[in-house]
């Protein structure tokens, strides 16, 4: 789920549970059950995810039931995140609704044996917020359980839209620091100096006149010229979207 109530598990919301011995009067295939919870007890943020989920979206914690048992993801410091609880039985969060996986053909032990491999591959501490978090493991789960159901897109929506968000926010972090520094050559200032006001206009135009220099150019000879003549910018356009 995006939010960190999955990120410090209680004593009521356990972070590893070995896989339980299969049940003697259970036979393959058997039933797999993605469980939704909301993320908080808050009435509000149920109003909220009410709402979200008729648009395709909300903020959610996701569990995967199969052979009687519900599993799932959380951050920790040492370990593995991959926990257990009885079904629709997550303390940590409010049940809201389940969705039907289909079946399995996997045997209990075949399971157990996946869980196992899950608990190795899934450490609490590669938990992410927005990209690796519980329901990205049930999608995982879901994944390798081989279901015929595919998972749905309104578990995950709002966290992967936050991760691009993220992503954005950080290359544009990344791009504005760069115009900073090459405003700061510009008036002979190194790079490690402090900001002045106007470094980053300085980067701007600078950047802008290398752009246009290299485009100018790049026109010259797409014509076999070596001096500046009207139309050189737009065909220096021309020549980069042929060669890119």
């Amino acid at each position: 789920c995006p939010f960190a109530s999955c990120r410090t598990p209680s004593p009521e919301h356990p972070t590893q549970t070995s896989p339980s011995q299969p049940p003697p009067a259970r036979t393959m295939p058997t039933d797999v059950v993605l469980h939704i919870y909301d993320v908080s007890e808050a009435p509000a943020l149920q109003a909220v995810n009410k709402a979200l989920r008729a648009v395709g979206t909300g903020a959610f914690h996701g569990a995967v039931e199969v052979y009687g048992q519900e599993w799932s993801y959380g951050g920790v410091e040492e370990g593995t995140g991959v926990f257990s609880c009885p079904p629709k039985g997550c303390t940590a969060h409010v049940y809201r609704e389940s969705v039907p996986m289909g079946q399995t053909a996997m045997s209990h032990s075949e399971v157990n044996l996946l869980l196992a491999e899950l608990e190795q591959e899934w450490p609490g501490r590669d938990y992410d917020l927005l990209a690796h978090n519980c329901c990205h493991f049930s999608e995982e789960l879901c994944k390798r359980l081989q279901v015929p159901e595919a998972f749905p897109k309104w578990v995950k929506s709002l966290a992967g839209a936050g991760a691009k968000v993220s992503h954005a926010v950080v290359g544009t972090v990344d791009k504005a620091g760069e115009l900073v520094d090459a405003g700061k050559q510009v008036r002979g200032a190194d790079s490690d100096e402090a900001y002045k006001i106007g470094d980053l206009t300085r980067g701007l135009w600078a950047t802008g006149k290398q752009a246009v220099a290299a485009t100018i150019q790049a026109g010259q000879e797409s014509r076999h010229g070596d001096s500046y003549k009207f139309g050189d910018f737009s065909r220096g356009v021309v020549s980069k979207l042929r060669s890119g």
